[in-house]
């Protein structure tokens, strides 16, 4: 049996057999847009495939998660128009904020926490919209109560799953790492400061005196802003809709199983719960057949490949800065196929094929593939792991860093940290004045 089978098996008989479901379960999933969804959707094929009813709870403005399905029924909240952000929107504002912290010369992790902080504090206004226009809309909450759901499947990344499970008397799998602000671990299990570095502390498991006590800072200084800032909001909510007095927080650690999306081949040693079921690089799958021209770019490659693809967002760059990757990218003896769908960039070298779309996977199974150029999202780097190709990686937000530090700390990637600190001027907008040069790309993929 495949790794990916036997994660799910174990789940069912630990799971549905102790809380007594026989047969197909019916099931709500409460999942977050983006690359979020990428993998929590293998998760929902799966179920759906085994028998079970699943029905994917989605908001009107959600970019990547459709609106309907023959594998899964999907039921959609309309949010109001004149209050919710257009996709459009939602896209533009992802973008200013990643290319923001890409480029910023302040690349430190007091700048990456606030950042952090910023954009978690707008993400959770569209999230307290979503909340309030679902609790207040009573035919849909009956409908919910009148569906038959035996449980809640959700992304603790959007505090409204917890609060559903809830409010319906459900019990409820959490599926994924992130809280908005920080790592669920360190809310259901022992997390010793020592050791276990906080989001954005860019420190490895093995700190001095002054690396923990800024461990701890960060930790404190975290716990403080997000209360009082962030999920102070959720706990109004909480009371407004639950129970009086009852926090977010306590929702979280009510969960019944969390599927923790991280596996200790990337992340460093920590205490674990018996309820935590570490699954990272469970979505990892033997590669498909390519299709024939790319096969034939990748067979024919003398020097070998190399693969870049900065993720599910950011499949675009501003031109100058596109210009300067393309012209690095031509210095290199490997071929290279990179995922992009911007405008011509006259810099592009013969080595290069641009495409809309990779089939990722597939192309990091391909023995002529030498490395794979990241902004370290986590699925893209467990996939890395899972076809053994080594790693060349220059972080653009959230986790990124932590991400390709671990992956550089064990030797299976070089962290090009430096990216951060080239010379720029950035206004967040289409004016954006580049000035960078990426020739740093090419001694580190001589490294191997």
């Amino acid at each position: 049996m495949s790794k990916h089978g036997t994660l799910l098996t174990i789940w069912y008989l630990v799971f549905f057999t102790n809380h007594g479901f026989v047969g197909s379960s019916n099931i709500l999933a409460v999942p977050v847009d983006g690359s979020h969804w990428n993998t929590m959707k293998v998760l929902i094929l799966e179920l759906a495939a085994k028998g079970h009813q699943v029905t994917v709870l989605r908001f009107s403005n959600y970019l990547n998660i459709d609106d309907e399905s023959l594998d899964f029924r999907v039921i959609t909240v309309q949010l109001p128009d004149s209050q919710a952000r257009t996709k459009e929107e939602r896209t533009q504002v992802a973008l200013s904020w990643i290319f923001y912290n890409a480029f910023s010369k302040e690349s430190c992790c007091t700048s990456a926490f606030w950042q952090l902080f910023v954009s978690t504090k707008r993400i959770s206004e569209d999230y307290k919209l979503a909340i309030e226009t679902m609790f207040e809309n009573a035919a849909f909450m009956r409908q919910l109560r009148e569906s038959g759901f035996n449980i809640v499947l959700a992304d603790p990344f959007f505090p409204g799953g917890v609060m559903l499970a809830h409010y319906l008397n459900l019990p409820s799998v959490l599926f994924g790492r992130w809280m908005p602000t920080e790592d669920i671990h360190f809310r259901i299990a022992p997390s010793p400061l020592a050791y276990v570095p906080v989001l954005n502390s860019r420190l490895t498991d093995r700190m001095s005196f002054f690396q923990r006590l800024k461990n701890v800072l960060m930790y404190g200084c975290g716990n403080v802003l997000y209360h009082f800032f962030i999920y102070s909001t959720y706990d109004e909510l909480c009371s407004r809709y639950l129970t009086p007095g009852i926090s977010i927080y306590t929702l979280y650690t009510q969960a019944d199983i969390y599927l923790m999306k991280f596996d200790f081949a990337l992340d460093f040693l920590k205490p674990g719960m018996p309820n935590i079921i570490y699954i990272g690089g469970f979505h990892t799958k033997p590669a498909k057949s390519l299709p024939v021209e790319l096969k034939a770019f990748m067979d024919s490659a003398e020097d070998g490949v190399v693969i870049l693809s900065l993720g599910s967002i950011v499949n675009t760059l501003p031109e100058v800065v596109a210009t300067e990757i393309a012209a690095g990218l031509a210095l290199l003896p490997q071929r290279v196929v990179w995922r992009y769908t911007g405008p011509p960039i006259p810099t592009l070298g013969n080595n290069t094929k641009l495409l809309k779309w990779l089939p990722q996977n597939d192309l990091l199974s391909h023995p002529n593939t030498k490395a794979f150029i990241t902004h370290g999202g986590e699925n893209g780097i467990y996939e890395a792991i899972y076809h053994g190709v080594p790693v060349v990686g220059f972080p653009l937000f959230g986790d990124n860093y932590e991400n390709l530090l671990r992956l550089s700390v064990k030797g299976v990637a070089v962290l090009l940290e430096n990216l951060n600190r080239l010379s720029l001027k950035y206004n967040g907008d289409s004016s954006a004045q580049f000035s960078i040069s990426l020739s740093t790309f090419s001694p580190a993929l001589h490294l191997y």
